[in-house]
């Protein structure tokens, strides 16, 4: 008996099972019934213009909610009137697409929903990094079908490869991780915030003060802890059992991508032992050299490259130390590098308490989580000797109009300095030698300002200053419409 090969009448059947709609004229009840993120209403109007001739491509770490979002968009056009026989999902986290080209899915589709126009359709290629030069295939069909839309999905930086194939074919989004600003949406807890507005820089800048800031706090560690994902968010059973979410739904899914091995990748085990390096320390000054001993010796080539990927999947992001007068060093001995977001390093790991002594390190990774969603800015910190002194600055940033340091800021999670103002000394040196005006500190639970020699120093509550980033980031997005 001669064994059966794969055929497009397979094909057919598998894409009439993703495409529930095909037949029903709605999408499932478990995409349609979740709460919708804010960075839904700007994602949509990417992927419902259809006038303008460009794929949107949506990029981001894997479970951050990508699929959820595109389906959403999905019951969206349905509801706004499109035919349910023009819309297509393809995800190629189903092996048996990866064989065929984007051209042969899109006639397929055409074929099971018996309309041979190739016009009007939205048609949505999920997990896209699966598919060999997927670019120029999407650029083909911009190109060759202008009356319909072309929508990816990747679980990967493919920013430089669109740059250089695609370039004015493409809208390229960024779909983070839920910010802090989403999670409180998401669990109507906007009555613990009220907005505000602060002094800085001379002008009156909104911001957001608590009703209740030890409540406002314990949300703040629920966020770290399972807040970034949405399927912890959603999913008290996900919560509990933390362990198995990160062997099926996060580790392996994120590490053991088709882009493992295209990068350089030939040893999981290195690359398992490089992440829980940076887990445990997310948000800390690390050298090739130190984490070369610390893994057992492992080439720094190797470790850069590893370090490469990983930044490619969005795991980790680096950045750079500048000296005291923001100037990088010729060398690069020093970087810090950070988790992508927050929750990551409890998935990993195990949770945190508000009490941990890598609380810090774990607040500076979530503001740099939502500093890094701010479009256009360059963010480094200031690390310097000078003698016996030693001085350092956590997060700085650069103007991108006149690339010029503006603001400085010191993050602690404690009331330290807030009561101790004149410990500030490596924030007050580092202000005084860039002639900064202002400069922000972060707290438990205090504000106020204080000022020491001209320079007015803003405190401020850590969480309260994580949830106006993540607040400020839509409203930026939504200003420069990506």
């Amino acid at each position: 008996m001669s064994l059966q090969s794969l055929t497009t009448e397979h094909i057919l059947e598998r894409l009439r099972q993703e495409n529930a709609w095909w037949a029903t004229g709605q999408v499932d009840e478990e995409f349609a019934f979740l709460p919708k993120r804010q960075y839904y209403d700007l994602m949509f109007p990417l992927i419902r213009d259809i006038v303008t001739r460009r794929a949107a491509v949506l990029m981001g770490q894997k479970r951050v909610g990508k699929t959820v979002l595109v389906h959403q968009a999905i019951d969206s056009l349905l509801k706004k009137g499109v035919s349910p026989h023009q819309i297509a999902y393809i995800s190629f986290e189903n092996p048996m697409f990866r064989k065929y080209k984007l051209r042969e899915l899109f006639d397929i589709c055409k074929d099971a929903t018996g309309q041979k126009e190739s016009n009007g359709w939205y048609v949505i290629f999920d997990a896209i990094e699966y598919q060999k030069d997927w670019e120029l295939q999407l650029e083909s069909l911009v190109d060759s079908f202008s009356g319909s839309k072309f929508v990816a999905v990747a679980s990967a930086n493919m920013t430089q490869n669109l740059n250089e194939t695609g370039f004015g074919r493409f809208n390229t989004v960024w779909i983070p991780a839920l910010t802090f600003y989403e999670y409180i949406h998401l669990q109507n807890l906007q009555h613990l915030v009220i907005p505000t507005e602060i002094e800085w820089r001379g002008n009156i800048t909104s911001f957001f003060q608590s009703t209740n800031i030890n409540l406002f706090n314990e949300h703040f560690i629920k966020y770290l802890n399972y807040g970034a994902y949405p399927e912890l968010l959603w999913s008290k059973k996900a919560q509990i059992s933390m362990p198995q979410f990160l062997k099926t739904d996060i580790l392996q899914k994120v590490i053991q991508s088709p882009l493992t091995y295209v990068n350089g990748v030939h040893n999981l085990s290195d690359l398992f032992a490089l992440l829980y390096q940076i887990a445990l320390n997310s948000g800390c000054e690390f050298s090739l050299e130190q984490l070369s001993q610390q893994l057992g010796n492992i080439e720094k080539n190797t470790i850069k490259k590893y370090l490469k990927y990983l930044e490619s999947i969005f795991v980790i992001q680096i950045i750079q130390r500048v000296d005291l007068n923001g100037k990088p060093y010729e060398r690069v001995n020093y970087m810090k590098i950070y988790l992508t977001n927050p929750t990551l390093r409890s998935v990993i790991l195990a949770p945190i308490s508000a009490t941990d002594s890598v609380m810090n390190h774990l607040l500076e990774t979530a503001i740099f989580s939502q500093w890094v969603l701010k479009s256009g800015q360059d963010v480094f910190y200031a690390g310097w000797v000078n003698g016996r002194m030693q001085g350092n600055v956590e997060m700085i940033g650069k103007s991108p109009i006149d690339k010029e340091y503006h603001w400085a800021l010191k993050i602690q999670w404690n009331n330290r300095y807030y009561e101790s103002f004149f410990d500030l000394k490596s924030l007050f040196t580092y202000c005084e030698t860039n002639k900064l005006n202002d400069a922000l500190v972060t707290t438990i639970d205090k504000s106020g300002s204080k000022i020491s020699n001209k320079v007015k120093y803003h405190f401020i509550p850590a969480a309260l200053y994580v949830y106006s980033l993540g607040y400020d980031s839509l409203i930026h997005k939504a200003h420069l419409n990506f």
